[in-house]
């Protein structure tokens, strides 16, 4: 139903950058001037479609699933895109994802989804091992 607000939102990082440009837009009298300076020129440009129903976008935005994946180093912004775009697909328009740095990790991920959780570090795998 959002599609084009969703692909604003990669992280939740993201989604609380969208939700407070929303609120910014909502609160305002003049949104022509807030989204000159206030607001990212990618969001005014989707959001300028929802004039009437910003109060709706945000709840949509705020109610996203949330999927966390623990990394071992900093992703590039390209990796991060990369990753979002595989977990929609299999998961759904409506997921953002929050990562977490662990360095203790070595390499791979943790993933938390809906109650359920998987490590799938090299760490994990050196310790089921006897290695580590």
């Amino acid at each position: 139903m959002y599609s084009d607000v969703y692909g604003l939102v990669l992280t939740t990082g993201d989604r609380e950058l969208l939700v407070g440009e929303i609120d910014i837009l909502v609160n305002n009298l003049y949104m022509t001037e807030a989204l000159k300076s206030e607001v990212r020129s990618t969001a005014a440009a989707v959001l300028g479609g929802y004039k009437d129903a910003l109060p709706a976008v945000r709840e949509a935005v705020k109610r996203m699933r949330e999927i966390k994946l623990g990394v071992a180093v900093e992703l590039p912004q390209r990796a991060i895109e990369g990753i979002v775009h595989r977990v929609r697909k299999y998961l759904g328009e409506d997921v953002v994802v929050d990562f977490h740095l662990w360095p203790e990790l070595i390499g791979g991920a943790t993933v938390y989804w809906e109650g359920r959780y998987g490590d799938f570090s090299l760490k994990k795998k050196l310790e089921d091992y006897g290695q580590l």
